[in-house]
């Protein structure tokens, strides 16, 4: 589902697709770095508004972190659960790519494609 409109919408929507197929990730938001919803792909009666502000939640508090530690740069953060990996991706200075992968995905697959993702969101996003 797509949160825009036209052809930014097709490009969302293809950019989403291929990324589903290649990670293996059975969820994937594109949100606003303020939580709000700018695409996704989830399983059935799934809210995507939950995962994209606490996502947004996350990864904000993340940055805090890595400012207070005088570091800077922050580019993803990877929560690991005992069935499935949830990792928040900076798209750009404006979004955030969230992916739940399949339980027994290979992570390094998982982090290529939402980095390749990431890019492709910030390009479509900077054509706006």
């Amino acid at each position: 589902m797509i949160v825009t409109a036209g052809a930014t919408e097709s490009k969302l929507d293809r950019a989403l697709e291929r990324a589903e197929r290649e990670t293996g990730c059975r969820s994937i938001v594109v949100a606003r770095r303020d939580g709000l919803v700018i695409a996704y792909r989830l399983p059935k009666g799934r809210d995507a508004r939950v995962p994209a502000s606490l996502a947004a939640s996350i990864f904000g508090a993340a940055e805090v972190a890595v400012a207070e530690f005088e570091h800077a740069g922050l580019s993803r953060v990877i929560i690991s659960c005992a069935s499935a990996q949830i990792v928040a991706q900076g798209a750009g200075p404006e979004a955030i790519v969230i992916g739940v992968d399949a339980e027994g995905a290979n992570l390094g697959l998982v982090l290529l494609g939402l980095a390749h993702l990431s890019t492709e969101i910030q390009e479509i996003l900077d054509a706006l």
